[in-house]
């Protein structure tokens, strides 16, 4: 990442045009948020977001940086915003449940798994972070169901057999 973040640094520096500078502040966030260099990734796309205030891309990244440092509120906030941007992002959705989860809230979680699931009755991250709620919350039965269905769908997840176990 190192070198990515050098090339991109150089671009950031010598951009003419606003519009480099988004792209470049966002690849470079994005490889900051790969290294787990939080806070350079959290600098990087609050620039995006100051020059473009409705990239979602970068704000769902900030706040998973935010999440990596447990600032939790902060992390909520940005993941609405980029739902709010686009609301058809299963990942999007998906992040936030996170959040609420860790947090406990259960209901909450539940919501945005849902409405990832009515977009992409077969997407993975919500019908696994499914799984997990009803474990959480002792519906075994209920949860190794879900796991099975989605172990059916997703054959090449080995992690799934693992929590099947």
């Amino acid at each position: 990442f190192d070198d990515a973040i050098q090339i991109l640094a150089f671009i950031v520096d010598n951009a003419k045009a606003s519009k480099y500078h988004e792209v470049a502040f966002r690849l470079r966030g994005g490889a900051y948020l790969d290294s787990r260099r939080w806070r350079q990734a959290i600098e990087d796309h609050t620039k995006v977001i100051e020059l473009n205030p409705r990239n979602s891309i970068s704000f769902n990244e900030r706040a998973l940086a935010y999440r990596a440092l447990n600032e939790d509120e902060k992390s909520y906030e940005d993941f609405a915003r980029a739902i709010e941007l686009h609301p058809r992002s299963t990942t999007y959705l998906t992040n936030r449940a996170v959040n609420l989860i860790t947090q406990g809230q259960y209901d909450k979680a539940l919501n945005d798994i849902y409405a990832a699931l009515a977009l992409d009755q077969d997407d993975v991250n919500a019908l696994h972070l499914l799984s997990k709620i009803d474990y959480e919350l002792g519906d075994y039965e209920q949860a190794l169901k879900t796991l099975n269905r989605l172990i059916d769908i997703h054959k090449d997840r080995r992690s799934l057999f693992m929590d099947r176990a």
